[in-house]
This record gives structure tokens, C-alpha cells and sequence, in this order.
């Protein structure tokens, strides 16, 4: 049986998310500085070994673990490019799921953990392996920043891409 090569994975991606109304979401490239390229999330990996997207660069709709939009679906397009990239193909991640401190740490912890699972299954939908992707949520347990202002809950409220060891 022959694999697929990453960038027919990818174009089976676009082209799911092109069918579920989301106009060029394989090509567009977004203006807001929130979005990180391929490139960007595979330097950041290899530097950091992690790369965290904010609710602002990968939104989810409210108390939802569906994308909130198309820039949503660009910058998971661009996770899948960068986890079947050739410097990353070999490499097992985890998904973690973070909020923010509104609502009950029992709701929160569900809450992330869902939105953790619903990326490991889009990604899936990408051809990126499910055996490369463990996720788990954390609630808000794992601050990034303290949750004193609307603007440090949104930062919060966040998805990262761990590489296991």
C-alpha cells in the first residue's frame, strides 16, 4: 500500500475544510500577528520544545470544541503542514487544553480536555497519525499568565503543542 506524501495529506485537508464552507483555507495566509506558519511552529519546537496558540490564533467557539473560523482552520492547516514537515515527521506530541478561571475547575477541566481531543481528531483528519498525539487537558490549572484581566484570561485559554521525549 502506498503512504501518502504529507502534501496530498494536506490537500485532503484543504479540501475537507474548503467542503465544510471555509473559502481557501489551504492557501490564505492571515495578517494577524497571532498566526504562526508552519516554519514558525518547526523553529519554535525545535527551540522550545512546545508552541502555544492563544484563543485569539486558534479560537474555539464559545463553551465549544468546534473552530470558531476560518483563520481557526488556516492556523490548523498549518500545525498539520509543520507536524508532517520531514524534521518533525517522526515525532510523537502531546495536545494540551488550557482555560482561563471562569467557571468551576470541574467544568474547565472537561472543557479542555475535549478541545485537546477535538484537535488530535482534526489533525487526524490531516493524515497526521492519532498514534503520534496523546492530549490531555488542564483546566485552569496551568495558567500561562495570572487570570487577573480579560485580557490575560484570553491568553489563558489556550491550546499547546508539546513534543514528547
Amino acid at each position: 500500500m502506498k503512504m501518502k506524501s504529507p502534501l496530498a495529506a494536506f490537500s485532503a485537508f484543504a479540501a475537507m475544510a474548503l467542503a465544510i464552507g471555509l473559502p481557501n483555507a489551504s492557501l490564505a495566509q492571515n495578517e494577524a500577528p497571532a498566526f504562526k506558519s508552519a516554519d514558525e511552529i518547526i523553529k519554535q519546537i525545535r527551540v522550545e520544545g512546545r508552541v502555544s496558540f492563544e484563543q485569539k490564533s486558534l479560537p474555539f467557539k464559545f463553551d465549544s470544541t468546534d473552530l470558531a473560523n476560518e483563520d481557526a482552520y488556516r492556523q490548523l492547516v498549518e500545525i498539520a503542514k509543520a507536524l508532517q514537515s520531514p524534521e518533525l515527521k517522526d515525532a510523537r506530541f502531546m495536545i494540551e487544553g488550557h482555560t482561563c478561571d471562569l467557571g468551576t475547575d470541574d467544568y474547565n477541566l472537561d472543557l479542555s480536555k475535549r478541545r485537546a481531543a477535538a484537535i488530535q481528531a482534526l489533525l487526524k483528519k490531516a493524515d497526521v497519525s492519532e498514534t503520534r498525539i496523546e492530549t490531555n487537558g488542564f483546566g485552569e490549572s496551568k495558567p500561562a499568565v495570572p487570570n487577573g484581566s480579560d485580557e490575560n484570561r484570553a491568553k489563558n485559554r489556550r491550546v499547546e503543542v508539546k513534543k514528547l521525549p
